[in-house]
């Protein structure tokens, strides 16, 4: 039998750790992580490289999803908390080297900036990877952005500024514009994102402290997505204008007020058909209005069709009177009997002139829509029915 002496050395835990050490495989307290690096990682290529086009090493952006990264970060998180940090990032790449290329994209983007240091000072490689800064400036990790910025780790860099723009870090924005020497690079995307999410406090700044502009891009996303004060500001001091886009955009999505504006300050721009069509899609009665009083484009029986096919009943009827081809009306009535709009179906059918269409209704079965189908056989037939389908006595 063992001494006691003995058996305590065998239970020794340091003595364990130090005979693991020369295995292959996983440390226990890393098994954990084991899933989080068996998928394949996204190469996103650079803004304005062609999908067909090849980059060159260091050229793409090596990132995954937002979902992704945020599932990662859950795990991650409390992990490297628990098992002492950068001790603990050791232990993991003694088990799989490659895990530095996933450590790599979660430190930028996530601020782990010992981790990035330490991939910095023991992975050669790490020189070469593709754009440290642009993945920190993406998710607004200023503290990341300036170390590598005091390192000069920022070689491959060349869309921080357009990326912290496009996500609205202005603290970023300033600082790479500020005590940079020279400042960093940037391109009209910059301020064309900034606008298109809205952003209108880093869109002031790249107009007042950077050259490079904007293109029409700018008032036109920020108009589809209904960034008035963007679009204003845009209209009011830059030159770069907006195309038909704009408004056809702004009328899909609802944004009366931005519709006003650029009928206002850019009538000669206009629109196209797009935009009373798509506003009638849309059930967006106020602008269908404005842009058929307004505007010389008009529309075209796109907009009867589509309104009466997603139930859109105040659009028909404000349209309705302005179709003059009959048959126009019995396209817009099939559509929505195939997509079992009742209300729409009532109101058309005293104006239809052709007969009911059997492939539409054929549709109407197919889908269900016995509402419809039991109120046209009531309309067909009304004196052999004292009750409509809806309850109703027979007038």
């Amino acid at each position: 039998m063992a001494s006691t002496t003995d058996s305590s050395v065998l239970r020794s835990k340091d003595l364990l750790t130090l005979v693991t050490a020369f295995q292959a495989g996983w440390y226990a307290d890393t098994r954990i992580l084991l899933p989080l690096f068996s998928g394949k990682f996204a190469v996103v290529r650079q803004v304005g490289v062609e999908a067909t086009e090849a980059v060159a090493p260091g050229g793409g952006l090596l990132c995954t999803s937002d979902e992704s990264l945020r599932r990662f970060d859950k795990v991650w998180a409390p992990w490297y908390d628990t098992h002492h940090g950068l001790r603990g990032v050791r232990r993991l790449l003694r088990c799989r080297d490659s895990c530095r290329y996933v450590l790599y994209i979660h430190a930028c983007c996530f601020g782990y900036v010992d981790v990035v240091m330490e991939l910095v000072a023991t992975w050669p490689m790490c020189t070469k990877m593709p754009r440290y800064l642009d993945l920190s400036a993406w998710n607004g990790q200023l503290h990341v952005v300036e170390y590598l910025q005091e390192h000069q780790y920022d070689e491959c860099a060349t869309t921080a500024v357009d990326w912290a723009a496009r996500h609205g870090h202005l603290k970023i924005v300033m600082f790479l514009n500020g005590p940079v020497t020279p400042p960093e690079h940037c391109t009209t995307m910059a301020m064309d994102w900034a606008a298109e999410g809205g952003h209108l406090d880093v869109v002031t700044f790249l107009h007042h402290h950077r050259s490079e502009g904007c293109t029409t891009d700018a008032m036109d996303w920020a108009a589809q997505n209904g960034h008035l004060e963007v679009v204003v500001f845009l209209g009011t001091h830059r030159l770069e204008g907006c195309t038909t886009l704009a408004m056809d955009m702004a009328a899909q999505n609802g944004h009366l007020e931005v519709v006003q504006f650029l009928h206002d300050r850019y009538a000669h721009v206009g629109c196209t058909t797009d935009a009373i069509d798509l506003a009638a899609m849309h059930g967006h009665l106020a602008i269908v209005q404005f842009l058929t009083e307004n505007r010389p484009e008009g529309g075209t029986v796109d907009a009867l069709n589509w309104a009466a096919e997603n139930g859109h009943l105040g659009v028909v009827t404000y349209l309705h009177p302005q179709v003059y081809d009959s048959h126009a009306v019995t396209v817009a009535m099939d559509g929505a009997i195939q997509a079992g709009q009742l209300d729409v179906v009532k109101y058309l059918y005293d104006f239809r002139v052709d007969p009911l269409n059997m492939w539409a209704l054929a549709i109407a079965r197919e889908r269900r829509h016995r509402h419809v189908l039991e109120w046209l056989h009531w309309a067909m037939n009304p004196i052999s029915h004292q009750v409509q389908p809806d309850g109703r006595g027979c007038i």
